[in-house]
């Protein structure tokens, strides 16, 4: 089912560039939003390997009530929110819909306010796992939407984004480690900072095994002696954010040297409508930075597996930047090569994905 909603998805992107009118455009994706949509909804309840869990969680949190705080090692955001849909009602379709709507539904405003091609933008979403993950992983994936709505006001609102990293950290202890993008203003986009993040990446590769003992010592689970997740992975991903990050570097890189008022009409002359309410430059290097971060992050994975859980939160800049790559490699090229361009790119998501796809059922 997946795989078949990507290759849908793939052909709306290749219509997306071609539309004219703004209002066909967010037509068509919010066509293609509607199939993830109900596919979260109908999903069984043994869709993902964590869903029968926060199910069970749900179930003790409702007949605990006040009492699911001691009892309970959750975090506390996590646990007033399921309280507060068990009030509403008890029936587990009932909370599997509303856990979607939660999770889906800001990422699908996000990847619309920021991509450049929002349909190519889902390719990547579904492709790189996100999706997936987002129909069982429910703690960390409500501290995600709320990330994602801290990042949206970090430009002009430092304070309202502290107070949303503190709610997402009420959620899913990680969360606090996105603090590290208020460093991001101070950081420039040069080769300085390209050698920075390879040599910094080796550095935590080194102190892999130092920096995750560290971690682990306010885990709310045991890792210790789980072989699975203390072990080297992660290096195709560490693989893959680092050509992404550095091909939004080198391709983007000129559009951050403009400094003229006619060339900065221009550039917002050739936004959408939903793209002029943002300043367009300062989150493209944002998800750019967001990447080298990944990139940097990722490399601690090579000693705990589940750390790849941490770059989520950056590694998320791909989703919005890929587009952006690809209208930038194609752009002087003619029409074949470059649908061989998006067609190759679209391969690679196939790829990915078919790694660790999701073992999907309906629920009737």
């Amino acid at each position: 089912m997946i795989i078949a909603y990507m290759f849908i998805a793939f052909i709306a992107s290749l219509f997306y560039d071609n539309i004219k009118s703004d209002k066909n455009k967010k037509r068509l994706f919010i066509i293609m939003t509607i199939p993830l949509f109900l596919l979260a909804f109908l999903r069984s309840e043994e869709t993902g390997t964590d869903l029968p869990i926060y199910i069970n969680v749900f179930k003790k949190i409702g007949v605990l009530n006040g009492r699911a705080f001691t009892v309970l090692n959750y975090e506390k955001g996590y646990i007033i929110l399921n309280w507060i849909i068990f009030q509403i009602s008890s029936n587990i379709r009932f909370f599997i819909i509303i856990m979607a709507l939660l999770i889906i539904a800001p990422f699908m405003m996000y990847i619309y306010k920021y991509s450049s091609n929002p349909c190519m933008s889902l390719i990547v979403y579904v492709g790189m796992g996100f999706y997936s993950q987002s129909l069982y992983i429910f703690r960390q994936y409500i501290a995600f939407v709320l990330i994602l709505a801290a990042i949206n006001c970090l430009q002009k609102n430092r304070l309202k984004f502290l107070l949303l990293v503190a709610l997402a950290f009420m959620f899913h202890s990680t969360a606090i480690l996105v603090l590290i993008i208020l460093i991001s203003p101070k950081i420039k986009l040069n080769w300085n900072t390209a050698f920075f993040v390879l040599s910094f990446s080796a550095v935590l590769g080194l102190l892999g095994n130092k920096i995750t003992a560290f971690f682990l010592k306010y885990a709310r689970i045991n890792y210790t002696n789980s072989a699975r997740h203390i072990s080297g992975q992660g290096y195709t991903l560490f693989a893959l954010l680092l050509m992404l990050s550095f091909a939004s570097f080198i391709f983007l890189k000129p559009k951050f040297r403009s400094k003229s008022s006619d060339e900065l009409l221009l550039k917002v002359s050739e936004l959408s409508q939903n793209q002029i309410k943002v300043d367009s430059d300062y989150y493209r290097q944002l998800h750019i930075k967001m990447m080298f971060f990944a990139v940097m992050l990722q490399s601690v994975a090579f000693s705990f597996s589940l750390f790849t859980r941490i770059v989520l939160y950056f590694s998320f800049g791909t989703v919005i930047m890929m587009p952006e790559i690809l209208k930038q490699v194609t752009r002087s090229q003619d029409a074949v090569i470059s649908f061989f361009v998006k067609a190759a790119f679209f391969i690679c998501m196939l790829v990915w994905y078919s790694k660790s796809p999701i073992k999907y059922s309906f629920f009737f």
